[in-house]
């Protein structure tokens, strides 16, 4: 009996340490989701960011275009002026 109560002693010691284990796994999990959350976030964010800023950035490119082509005409009038003029 005194073996068998042993045994009994020793098992239980192995659950509370499993259990114990078993835990901290479950933590590290959580913690694990909350940071792939947390990523997933502000990818998100980043995403929507950068979608900005390519909007912004076309928006930019179309209006650095029409002043290029605003000084084209403008150099092109001043010529023919001065054509005139002489």
């Amino acid at each position: 009996i005194s073996l068998l109560e042993r045994s009994i002693e020793k098992h239980k010691r192995l659950i509370r340490k499993r259990e114990k284990e078993l835990e901290q796994v479950k933590n590290e999990f959580e913690h694990n989701i909350f940071n792939v959350s947390s990523l997933s976030n502000k990818c998100t964010k980043q995403d929507v960011e950068m979608s900005i800023l390519r909007i912004e950035n076309a928006s930019l490119n179309e209006e650095l275009r029409l002043l290029r082509e605003n000084i084209n005409h403008c150099q092109e009038q001043q010529r023919r002026l001065r054509k005139d003029y002489d």
